[in-house]
């Protein structure tokens, strides 16, 4: 693991270091107020100082395992990036409140493996957050399926 947290970490410094670059094109500050690149430089700057924890615990970690999951490791990547492709796909047709929903309950359900009150809890709550940060409060409008919501 030391090795793959080195590389993600270097991988995750050279991305932070890109959306930094690009977030200062758009202007941090507009007269009296941030800017469109405000909130990207300051989420740069997080994924650069996560990053740099991450490269420094990798590299004073003694151990050095293997740097690929093991087979049930690999059954669980696997089945979360499955489980993402097929959330976006149906978006059109059922909503994304309803896409982040179904892809909670599959995701606590099988790769977490959590209580049903929490898996019923989170499945309902994140696509009620959702839509009462974006749709209600920063009024932007997010996509629609055949559902209505």
């Amino acid at each position: 693991m030391k090795t793959a947290d080195m590389i993600i970490a270097a991988l995750c410094l050279f991305i932070s270091g890109a959306f930094a670059a690009g977030s200062l094109k758009l202007g941090y500050m507009a007269e009296f107020t941030p800017g469109s690149g405000f909130f990207p430089l300051w989420l740069a700057i997080a994924l650069a100082i996560a990053s740099l924890i991450l490269l420094a615990q990798a590299i004073l970690r003694q151990e050095n395992g293997a740097w690929l999951p093991g087979r049930e490791g690999l059954k669980r990547v696997l089945s979360m990036a499955g489980a993402t492709v097929i959330s976006v796909f149906i978006i059109p047709y059922t909503g994304i409140l309803l896409s982040i929903g179904l892809f909670m309950l599959f995701l606590m359900l099988t790769i977490e493996k959590h209580s049903w009150l929490g898996v019923i809890g989170v499945s309902l709550l994140t696509p009620v957050a959702v839509y009462l940060i974006f749709q209600r409060w920063l009024l932007v409008p997010l996509p629609m399926g055949v559902f209505g919501f």
